[in-house]
């Protein structure tokens, strides 16, 4: 409605599909970009967009902090912006717009955030070693 009222033409709000479809159009993104409203809860979140913008290569934006701003700032992967100040959130994007260079050293690094930290392979490593460490407690606690 906000769309129709306001003759906002550079927003699109697509129909639901399929999860295949959402990957690629994922894909054929330039920037994966994830805006939540104001509430300190949010900065704890893992959406799941963050990975999927991770592991399709794409500098990320959001408008919030946490763990996740952190992971941006660390692998100059994308950038964590004040809810408060959408004009920042604006201009970022039109740095990387105009900065190829950045634009495609936040793509390669996006990725491999997603490789070094989030992939399959790290998960089940991971996972493994939480078994594991519970299989010697538990057989400490059974002596």
């Amino acid at each position: 409605e906000k769309k129709e009222n306001e003759k906002i033409e550079n927003v699109f709000i697509l129909d639901p599909m399929p999860k295949q479809d959402v990957v690629n159009l994922i894909k054929s993104s330039d920037i994966g970009i994830m805006s939540v409203i104001n509430y300190k809860i949010l900065e704890d979140n893992s959406a799941n967009k963050f990975f999927d913008f991770l592991a399709a290569g794409l500098p990320i934006m959001i408008n919030y902090k946490g763990w996740q701003g952190k992971e941006l700032n660390d692998y100059n992967c994308g950038y964590s912006c004040e809810y408060t100040n959408p004009s920042d959130m604006a201009l970022k994007i039109i740095e990387l717009k105009n900065n190829e260079e950045l634009f495609n050293e936040m793509k390669i690094n996006s990725k491999k955030l997603a490789n070094q930290k989030y992939s399959l392979e790290v998960s089940l490593e991971n996972l493994y070693e939480v078994f594991n460490k519970v299989s010697i407690k538990k057989e400490r606690k059974m002596r």
